[in-house]
């Protein structure tokens, strides 16, 4: 049978893109290396009885009429697939020596929780906030695909948007001479981007800390069912999800990749895979080395030499005959450092690997 879409790997974008070719009436085939679909997204089983996800601990964009709640409309999963938010009056909870700040998803009540525990800098903290809620409306209109008229219209955001291109967000804590704990307090996601204030975009920071502001979500039935729904949607169009099926060469005619060869880790037989279109949803940089770095253009390759994240220790927990709410967990996530300055701190861990005062995050999605 011809397939329409051959994808490799079976992340999250792959499976929803999948999962909309699908119930078009487009033939699809997924590919995966590892033994659960979903890449980042999938669950795991331990001791016969506890599942964990293994990286999506909260989601944004949820609520009604946002993408994910578009997204599951067009596939008829948005009543059975479904989300629990997380506490609007604080989602994340920040802790560090000296002060504990409950982020909220009302930007007057975050002004004032900032400004009631730095009360001599209340005008500049107003007057941050103001401005990322401006340029995270600039962004939205900058977004694609883009309408003149809406840019005209909402000129103001848009160039406040534009105007920090560059910028990092210790860029921008910089410009508004925030005070260093005020700093710490809002960078205090950092473990979602794995880069402190000195290196992360203020857009990408904009992105996570607006998007969760507006709504932080976990799903009803776990990340489990999401990924599962997913590749239902796909085998019920007659599409296949492969496991245990790792890429091994990619075949490429006349500059285009025009299927795969790929070794069933259950038998060690390799096959070949073809599409008349083929999507890669692997590393880009891993991917553009088997496929040929030449066969891609400048401007391609250049994306390409990017650095790789920096990691993190993750542990998966359960407890006994305790309830966490007596010890203040909630419907929140709890996030810490015993650091003044995450800069400092990341230097510390990542640089001198020095690990002595680590920062880290807590997330308890069984109480919501």
């Amino acid at each position: 049978m011809k397939t329409d879409y051959l994808i490799v790997g079976s992340g999250l974008s792959a499976l929803v893109f999948g999962a909309l070719m699908a119930n078009s009436g487009k033939t699809v085939q997924i590919l995966e290396a590892h033994e659960h679909p979903g890449g980042f997204g999938h669950t795991f089983t331990m001791a016969k009885k506890y599942r964990f996800n293994a990286q999506f601990h909260y989601v944004w964009d949820c609520g009604e009429g946002h993408t994910v709640n578009r997204v599951l409309k067009k596939l008829g999963l948005d009543r059975d697939v479904t989300f629990e938010r997380y506490d609007p009056n604080g989602f994340d909870h920040m802790k560090m020596p000296g002060y504990s700040l409950e982020i909220p998803s009302e930007s007057a009540e975050l002004t004032r929780r900032l400004s009631a525990l730095f009360p001599e800098d209340g005008d500049r903290i107003s007057q941050f906030v103001n401005e990322v809620e401006k340029t995270a409306a600039g962004l939205k209109k900058l977004a694609p695909p883009i309408k003149p008229a809406e840019l005209l219209k909402h000129f103001s955001e848009v160039f406040c948007a534009i105007q920090y291109l560059n910028s990092t967000l210790q860029d921008v804590f910089d410009k508004f001479k925030l005070p260093q704990a005020a700093q710490t307090l809002l960078a205090l996601q950092w473990p979602d981007f794995l880069l402190p204030p000195n290196q992360l975009s203020f857009y990408a920071w904009i992105a996570l800390f607006r998007g969760y502001q507006e709504g932080a979500f976990y799903p009803t039935k776990h990340f489990e069912y999401v990924i599962n729904s997913l590749v239902k949607v796909i085998e019920s169009h007659g599409g296949k999800v492969l496991l245990n099926h790792e890429v091994t060469n990619f075949r490429v005619t006349d500059r285009t990749v025009t299927g795969v060869e790929a070794m069933d880790l259950t038998t060690h037989q390799t096959h070949e895979f073809t599409g008349d279109t083929v999507i890669c949803n692997l590393d880009p940089k891993k991917a553009a080395k088997m496929i040929g770095e030449e066969l891609f253009s400048k401007t391609v390759r250049r994306k390409l030499n990017y650095e790789y994240s920096a990691s993190n220790y993750m542990a998966y927990c359960v407890v006994k005959d305790i309830d966490l709410r007596d010890y203040g967990f909630g419907k929140w996530n709890t996030f810490h450092s015993g650091h003044q300055d995450l800069n400092q701190a990341f230097a510390q861990m990542y640089e001198q690997n020095d690990f002595s005062n680590p920062s880290f995050a807590i997330t308890t999605p069984t109480l919501l």
